[in-house]
């Protein structure tokens, strides 16, 4: 079987890409012909150089005239592949390739895009917005692939995806790097967290993972364990995670915790189970999460977890951990403190988060990929419901929600008006923006282009699907004037047979009246 991947960006370096890279080579050890096509890569392991693809959409295409070799034979590969498998966790071009297959099975991997509503900023949050419009290109696949329940409603709400048509696939955990194992006394010296517990989180510095309510719950934590600490792991520096970063440590200063509130930054793959290993307690506030991979890394390598009740984190905790209601720091520090001041509680969710991540072990990931892609490869035998149907109006609702967003996005100029009532600042301002139109391109003429350029898509996605609607009509139409002539030859043919019965009924009337 020939097996297209297509995503953003592969690097084995964070949970997107460790799915792709375990799903890829067990596809190879198969015996699957195996090509991945994206926008960049890094950090490839061995065994991969030549199966990864840097390409353009124009490449997908065939429209660039100028290929070399290699991009023919990788061109070649992806228009005569049976699977197709596309990651989204936010929007990107090589994305729209996927209304391009026309024999074949396609999955969609929906990996979760942040709810705009949930950022804390304009700074970053259109290509969410524009990732949970795009979400709507799930319609041209056949399937779709969630790593948890919260993801496969989340998906089924956005889009009106049939739920059927979605799997289940956790993310596979590998087991042989994350496993209890003693403090690096070292790394504590380093991060000064020789003495006292400490408090760990990994992951992105973004506003959705309210860790603001980490912080306020330390200051509360202290009260009972005056030498707790809280350790931040993750990108912390690049826009606009810096923006947060910032913000947390304006906060942790106002609580005089400037010196127990730690960010470490983004620190290297191979040296994160030590991380986890340096911690006696994980802890995440996030609000959205589709699945949360530092959670089961956290109880892989023994350490208890409080988590958020909300979004998927419940569904990945399982019964070993302990919840707390979203954004409430009192009930998070209570959490903290039950599992810091209790042996029995605390080595009884170590126990039960250790049994937890074997659910995640790659073995287990294996056996449910699998058991995927045997039902997938069935998929030919579904009626009307094709693979070759691409764009598929899964609901009026669906449809109407589309039209709906597409309405929305219509405006596309962003208004700017003078808001000072000064006499003078008023023209100068009018004067200053004339002036500096170069520097106001950025925010202003660009935001409209990028805003054009939505519009359009969205326009595209939804003129296809109502020429897809007027496929199926016409098709029916078809075959209901087909039915329409055939009752016609049929009434024909029944009024013949009436002629020819009526005139054998005049015929028996005369034989009876010479007979008498």
């Amino acid at each position: 079987m020939k097996v297209s991947f297509v995503t953003n960006r592969v690097a084995s370096k964070d949970a997107v890409g460790n799915n792709h890279i375990y799903r890829a080579a067990y596809l190879l050890r198969q015996g699957h012909e195996v090509c991945i096509y994206c926008n960049d890569y890094a950090d490839i392991p061995p065994g991969f150089e030549n199966r990864i693809r840097r390409v353009t959409l124009a490449d997908l295409s065939g429209a660039r005239q100028s290929l070399s070799s290699a991009s023919h034979l990788a061109l070649a590969h992806f228009t005569s592949s049976d699977l197709f498998i596309y990651d989204y966790a936010l929007y990107y071009d090589l994305v729209d390739s996927i209304a391009w297959p026309k024999d074949g099975v396609t999955l969609f991997d929906y990996h979760g895009v942040t709810p705009p509503e949930l950022w804390g900023t304009e700074q970053g949050v259109e290509p969410l917005r524009r990732g949970v419009e795009a979400t709507a290109l799930v319609h041209y696949a056949d399937y779709a692939i969630v790593h948890s329940d919260y993801a496969k409603e989340e998906l089924v709400s956005r889009t009106g995806f049939d739920p059927d048509r979605i799997f289940r696939l956790g993310y596979p955990i590998h087991l042989g790097r994350f496993y209890p194992a003693p403090k690096d006394e070292e790394l504590a010296r380093f991060w000064g967290l020789e003495d006292g517990p400490v408090l760990l989180f990994v992951g992105r510095m973004a506003g959705n993972k309210r860790l603001e309510v980490l912080v306020e719950a330390l200051k509360i934590v202290n009260k009972t364990i005056p030498n707790a600490k809280l350790l931040l792991v993750g990108e912390n520096k690049a826009p606009p995670y810096d923006l947060f970063s910032r913000r947390v440590q304006l906060l942790a200063k106002e609580y005089g915790l400037e010196q127990s509130v730690i960010f470490t930054g983004k620190v290297p793959d191979d040296l994160l189970p030590r991380y986890y290993n340096l911690a006696d307690v994980y802890v995440t506030s996030s609000l959205h999460e589709c699945f949360c991979v530092p959670i089961v890394e956290a109880m892989a390598c023994g350490k208890p977890v409080v988590g958020a009740d909300t979004t998927a984190i419940p569904f990945t905790l399982g019964d070993a951990g302990l919840t707390f209601p979203p954004e409430d720091a009192e009930e998070l520090a209570d959490k903290v403190v039950q599992v810091l001041t209790s042996e029995e509680l605390y080595a009884r969710l170590v126990a039960k988060g250790l049994e937890r991540a074997q659910m995640f072990s790659l073995e287990r990931y294996e056996q449910q990929l699998d058991c995927v892609l045997q039902q997938v490869s069935r998929g030919s035998s579904r009626g009307d419901d094709t693979p070759e149907a691409r764009l598929r109006l899964a609901s009026s609702k669906s449809f109407q929600h589309e039209l709906q967003l597409l309405a929305e996005r219509a405006p596309l100029s962003i208004p700017y008006r003078v808001r000072s009532d000064k006499p003078l600042i008023g023209p100068l301002v009018v004067w200053v923006r004339n002036m500096l139109t170069v520097h106001l391109k950025v925010f202003y003429i660009d935001r409209i282009v990028e805003r054009q350029g939505l519009f359009n898509s969205l326009l595209v996605n939804v003129l296809r699907a109502l020429v897809q609607h007027l496929d199926r009509l016409t098709s029916r139409l078809e075959r209901a004037a087909a039915a329409m002539e055939r009752q016609e030859q049929v009434e024909r043919a029944l009024a013949q047979v009436e002629e020819e019965l009526s005139a054998l009924r005049r015929e028996v009337a005369e034989l009876k009246g010479k007979g008498r």
